[in-house]
């Protein structure tokens, strides 16, 4: 059998187990909700929580004038299986603006992928608790059916420590993510598209004259690609925002050559910037 051959078939085992994983954490949660809520006469599913957001955000390295501002208006859907485990499904629109002026073509606005979250957080004592996840993208964006990739896989693990009081929270977390790929070869970039990632994040989180907030954070991911060959990419962040009851709102500034949000940005790939970005956001 020849390497090529052999990698082919590594790659279609390492994806078989991870949709494998994907469908177990959901299944786990499903099963432990149930027989909790049947032991108690309670509902499995509690009552859905819907969120909206709007994120407008330019890249502060671009030179070009007027400079091109991205939008993007989200929306989602989520529900607690009995307290045991979150589960999410959302999707989001959006637009590119050049300067004051929407960009009128086919393509804007367009949808982006719709993605699946599920996430368990697990109480270890008084000061640390373990945040198990994981989030799955389906191709259903322009851009994605563009570059013809099939799914995006992404599971970690975090642990946060309460270091003072409710004042300030350090997270640590480890992913690792699988880009199910049609083409060895990006028909945007002409390079090799990426698969395999394992990235690290660490993030402090301060709370201070009670709604305030301040994150700042930083991580390294170590991509893999199609052609064998593997970079180091790194990600820096700051974060000023405002919390209060199902408000939010944060003024962000990312430096780095990728995305650091819990989501696969084909378009940002081996791509420096520095993004300047205002989010806004509603539970109900």
């Amino acid at each position: 059998m020849s390497c090529r051959s052999k990698d082919i078939n590594l790659r279609v085992k390492l994806m078989s187990i991870f949709r494998l994983s994907l469908i177990l954490q959901f299944m786990i949660a499903l099963i432990f909700g149930a027989q909790s809520s049947f032991a108690e006469g309670q509902s499995i599913l509690s009552m859905p929580k819907f969120s909206l957001e709007y994120s407008g955000s330019v890249n502060a390295l671009e030179e070009e004038r007027p400079r091109l501002y991205s939008h993007v208006l989200g929306a989602s859907v989520g529900t607690n299986i009995n307290g045991f485990a979150f589960v999410d499904v959302g999707i989001e629109a959006s637009f590119i603006s050049v300067g004051q002026e929407i960009e009128k073509n086919n393509d804007n606005p367009s949808l982006t992928d719709v993605h699946f979250d599920i996430a368990k957080q697990i109480v270890l004592n008084r000061r640390n608790a373990m945040t198990l996840a994981a989030y799955l993208a389906l191709p259903t964006s322009e851009e994605s059916r563009f570059e013809a990739y099939r799914a995006y896989l992404l599971n970690s693990i975090g642990l946060t420590t309460q270091i003072y009081k409710s004042h300030y929270d350090l997270s640590n977390t480890i992913a690792y993510g699988y880009l199910n790929n049609s083409f060895e070869v990006s028909p945007v970039s002409l390079e090799s598209n990426p698969d395999h990632s394992i990235e690290y994040q660490l993030t402090n989180k301060f709370s201070f004259y009670r709604y305030a907030r301040a994150i700042i954070g930083g991580g390294v991911k170590l991509q893999h690609y199609l052609n064998n060959e593997s970079q180091i990419h790194w990600n820096e962040s700051l974060a000023l925002g405002y919390e209060r009851d199902s408000w939010h709102t944060f003024l962000s500034f990312s430096n780095g050559s990728y995305d650091d949000q819990n989501r696969y940005d084909l378009w940002f790939i081996d791509q420096f910037r520095q993004v300047i970005s205002l989010k806004v956001g509603y539970d109900f």
